[in-house]
This record gives C-alpha cells, sequence and structure tokens, in this order.
C-alpha cells in the first residue's frame, strides 16, 4: 500500500505555479480523475470535448469544472496526441490540446493515492467552493479497485479499496463521489466514503461505452448551483441511465443516513428498455 505522505508537501510549487487566477469561491467545484492511461484513452478527449466543454455544461460563475487526465500511447492520436498527465480548468468549448492545459504534471501513476490525493488538493486550493464533486473515470473491479493505470505496476497497477481509504484523510471531505467505471455499486464502496462524503454514485453493473453522461448533470447544476449534494447525485443516476443507456446506476447515502453495511439509503434508477449504446463514442478494446 502506498503511504500518503504530507499534503503540504506533494502538492509541489511546481504544479501550483502555472494555474490560472481562479482563487474565488464558487458554489460547486466539479473534478473528474480521467484515467485514461489504458484501453479507454479514445474516450478521454471525447468526454471532455463532448461532455464537460458543452456551453451550458462547464465552468461558469458559480461551478468549476477541473479535470486530471492521463493517456496512454497506441490507442488514439487525437489533439496532439499528449499522453502525460494534464490538469485542465475546464471552459466551453475547450478542446482538449495540451496547451489547453493549466499545468501539466508529467507521467504520474493515476493509480497512485498520492496521485488522487494530490489532484483534490490542488482543486481545493486554487478552485474552493461551498461544495465539492469528484469523479473517479475508469475501469472498476467492484470493491476491490478503480482506476487501471496501464504505464505502472508491470503494465497494470490499480488503486485499491486500501488506498483509497489511506487517501480520505488527505482527500477530506467530498460532498458526492461519483463511480464512473463498471461494478462500482457495492455496499463497501459507499460505506467507504462514510463520514467524507454525503451521497456515493456507481453502476452495479458493467457498464456500456456511455457511463455518466457529464453534460446531463452540468447543464443542471449550472442553472441551479444551489443543487445539494443529493439532487447532484441523483441527476448522476438518472443521466448514466435516461441519457447514457446504462442498464442500472444509483445513488447511496453515504452519511448518517448509512447503517452498518445492508441500509444504505438508495435511489436506484433502471432503464426499462435495457442498454443502449452511442454510436459517437468507439467501443474500447477488451
Amino acid at each position: 500500500m502506498t503511504t500518503i505522505r504530507t499534503l503540504a508537501m506533494t502538492v509541489a510549487a511546481a504544479c501550483l505555479a502555472t494555474v490560472a487566477a481562479h482563487a474565488a469561491q464558487k458554489k460547486w467545484t466539479f473534478m473528474v480523475y480521467i484515467d485514461g492511461d489504458n484501453n479507454l484513452e479514445s474516450y478521454v478527449t471525447l468526454d471532455i470535448e463532448q461532455e464537460l466543454a458543452l456551453p451550458g455544461a462547464s465552468s461558469s460563475p458559480d461551478v468549476n469544472v477541473v479535470a486530471l487526465a492521463d493517456r496512454i500511447p497506441g490507442y488514439d492520436a487525437s489533439r496532439g496526441n499528449w499522453t502525460s498527465t494534464k490538469l485542465f480548468y475546464i471552459t466551453p468549448g475547450m478542446h482538449a490540446y495540451a496547451a489547453s492545459a493549466v499545468a501539466d504534471w508529467g507521467e504520474r501513476n493515476m493509480a497512485n493515492p498520492q496521485t488522487l490525493a494530490d489532484f483534490v488538493a490542488y482543486c481545493k486550493t486554487n478552485y474552493p467552493a461551498d461544495h465539492y464533486a469528484l469523479s473517479l473515470w475508469d475501469h472498476g473491479g467492484g470493491w476491490d479497485y478503480v482506476c487501471e493505470d496501464w504505464s505502472y505496476g508491470n503494465g497494470w497497477d490499480h488503486l485499491t479499496y486500501y488506498e483509497i481509504k489511506s487517501a480520505l484523510p488527505s482527500v477530506g471531505f467530498i460532498d458526492v463521489v461519483m463511480y464512473d467505471a463498471c461494478n462500482m455499486a457495492y455496499t463497501e464502496s459507499v460505506s467507504l466514503w462514510h463520514g467524507y462524503a454525503t451521497a456515493v454514485c456507481g453502476s452495479q453493473e458493467t457498464e456500456g461505452m456511455n457511463g455518466i453522461e457529464y453534460d446531463y448533470v452540468l447543464s443542471r447544476l449550472v442553472a441551479n448551483p444551489d443543487m445539494t449534494a443529493d439532487e447532484v447525485a441523483i441527476a448522476t443516476a438518472k443521466s448514466a441511465v435516461l441519457q447514457g443507456g446504462e442498464a442500472t446506476h444509483s445513488a447511496s447515502a453515504a452519511d448518517d443516513r448509512l447503517r452498518g453495511t445492508e441500509t444504505c439509503g438508495t435511489w436506484r434508477i433502471r432503464s426499462p428498455t435495457g442498454s443502449v449504446t452511442r454510436p459517437s463514442k468507439p467501443v474500447p478494446r477488451q
């Protein structure tokens, strides 16, 4: 298990020096941890440009939208074929070129809990808000792990349950945690965030090509930045099913409404027609 170092040391001055000035506190900061250092690389620029950067569903006077994105050679050559780990403050109509990034973190291991802790600390320092949402975007392995980085760990490192747990004191409180990955709606994945989040979202099943539809969630949040954590979580679950065509997605209470391991309050949106795919996104390699 990787040890989490003191955040004051890890969020280094080199990472902070290049950030644009967005220090005014807003109502929400929406963070997306995009681990495309694997065969999902072709989705990275698509999700940034087609969902996170859509006008009316991106950064606004009340909402910050920030993404840490990592890629890998060999699956997608779009937008200059950059492969290092880049920090984007996402604005309407932005293209995911390297030049659009506000910081380049070099090649970072997205399966290292330190990288996750650094990202959240960076956002809270540079994009402060009353409320925070965090999406973990990648492959999922149930309660055991999320976020595979194929550039480390002999070609397959992953962020385990226990590594996330070790990072939580550094990460601090997140109002809404989203798992944009397969098979993450386990009781263990929700209870992990007890005391550190209000609600947790995830799919009970294998996600198709769409998963969370960020434009659906963010268009509502931008229009009504006074949305509660529960409302954002439920909108996230609805986005995956009603717009994304996923079979299931849930928003579950992770605060004191969570009792024991079997009675977490869950709102489930189930599609009556099953999974639907969107042809604009390529099928990832298995």
